[in-house]
């Protein structure tokens, strides 16, 4: 950890990180439900954090966006899954900005829906606090196998942007990895796309979009094909919607140390 703040400071430049990113769901080990997952311990209390982030991404200039979070953040923790994770979390942040690297912008990532969808598992479980985390952000899943049911963009969004909106008033939102796959028995991957880039204009918290660019085979010899080249209507559709003024093609942002 050391090390890797030594170079991310001498890197120089802001830095996104997410780090441990989906702690609420089941496809890594530092998982809640791999790490204690609901069973109970005591309350932790609240913890205190400090510095400030100003900054967008987004359409129309600049977002004047100032988060001052010197303050009290309710861990709200009862579980062993969320507590390990939260732990970790701070102690790999307090690591990286005792060694000065305050050019790293800390991106709290959490998948959309929890799995599983119990109480202990939601996101708010996991939220490191405000002093912990620069911006809160999103993996937005489509289909990515054959046999998985298809859902439009629109409710993929909906509840959990409320969600992680109330972690914090003011935070900006990233949806950190959004995809889907080219299955057209199921649905149009073209309309999915074309719909996100609708839909993603209408949440004014929303900041930043990145599009998760992957293909693999998988073990029945299906193909999931993520990629947005993944058909010319898809990819037509991907050309269409980054074409937009409202979406410009780098990060405007000031930082300030923490």
């Amino acid at each position: 950890i050391d090390a890797w703040a030594a170079a991310a400071k001498q890197f120089g430049h802001p830095l996104f990180v997410s780090f441990a990113k989906e702690p609420n769901g089941s496809g890594f080990p530092w998982s809640g439900m791999y790490c204690g997952g609901d069973e109970k311990v005591a309350a932790s209390g609240t913890d205190t954090g400090s510095g400030t982030f100003t900054g967008a991404i987004g359409k129309q200039g600049k977002l004047d966006l100032t988060l001052s979070v010197s303050s009290l953040s309710p861990t709200g923790g009862q579980y062993e899954g969320p507590e390990t994770y939260k732990k970790a979390y701070r102690y790999v942040v307090d690591r990286v900005r005792a060694k000065g690297a305050s050019n790293v912008i800390w991106v709290f990532q959490v998948m959309n829906f929890s799995i599983p969808q119990d109480d202990w598992n939601y996101i708010a479980q996991y939220y490191p606090g405000a002093g912990y985390v620069d911006w809160l952000a999103l993996t937005i899943s489509g289909a990515q196998y054959p046999d998985d049911a298809w859902s439009p963009f629109s409710p993929l969004l909906k509840e959990p942007y409320a969600e992680i909106c109330k972690l914090d008033p003011s935070k900006p939102v990233m949806i950190a990895e959004w995809r889907c796959g080219e299955f057209p028995k199921s649905g149009s991957k073209a309309d999915f796309i074309a719909e996100a880039f609708s839909t993603m204009k209408n949440y004014p918290r929303l900041k930043a979009a990145i599009y998760w660019d992957e293909t693999w085979q998988n073990e029945d010899d299906s193909k999931s094909d993520l990629r947005v080249d993944s058909s010319p209507e898809a990819l037509d559709a991907y050309k269409k919607g980054v074409a937009d003024p409202f979406w410009i093609d780098h990060p405007i942002y000031r930082q300030t140390a923490k």
